[in-house]
């Protein structure tokens, strides 16, 4: 997949952000030091935190995982209307939905009131990629990042296969439970 430089410009003003405010707060401390009242000292420490809040955005785990792609990362964090899972077990599976455990808690869900699915893989992809694009709309089928397949070709046994995409890892519905971490499953606004 073709890099994109845009992607980093929400990065990077973070971290200057951040570096900025850790300055002017050092030298607002260091100028000030003497006469410094509760209400300065709460300021600088307000402003101080706030800096490391957006340097950490910039360089936590999760942003890493996905390429440093803060601005994708933002997407997922904020947007109320998207469930987010920290891991999803599917049980059973059947062409109207599937039983899942989802952080703990096992819920019937249906195809239709799911829009998509992303999930975060390190080491995914045979080209250092690391997130697997995986895309269900009305039973038609998925979509793998690029790629399509539709679950007629799989004969009703509905079978995801990645072997293309790495030999190691293939994912097997209905047949086998799976587990994946690092899931957001994006569910549907309004479900006819």
């Amino acid at each position: 997949m073709k890099q994109n430089n845009s992607k980093y410009i929400i990065g990077y003003k973070n971290l200057l952000l951040g570096i900025l405010g850790l300055v002017f707060s050092f030298l607002f401390y260091y100028l000030n030091k003497e006469s410094l009242t509760t209400g300065g000292i709460i300021i600088m420490a307000l402003i101080g935190m706030s800096s490391m809040i957006y340097i950490w955005d910039y360089i936590s785990p999760k942003n890493k995982i996905i390429g440093k792609n803060t601005e994708k990362a933002k997407q997922i964090k904020l947007d109320k209307r998207k469930d987010q899972f920290k891991s999803l077990k599917i049980e059973l599976y059947n062409k109207s939905g599937f039983t899942a455990i989802i952080n703990n808690k096992k819920e019937n869900i249906e195809w239709n009131e799911i829009s998509q699915i992303i999930i975060v893989r390190e080491n995914l992809f045979i080209e250092n990629e690391v997130c697997l694009y995986l895309r269900i709309d009305n039973l038609k089928g998925f979509e793998i990042c690029e790629t399509s397949s539709y679950w007629k070709d799989f004969n009703d046994k509905l079978i995801i296969s990645l072997k293309e995409i790495n030999k190691n890892w293939l994912a097997k519905f209905k047949t086998e439970p799976i587990e994946i971490n690092n899931i957001v499953l994006y569910k549907r606004k309004n479900v006819a």
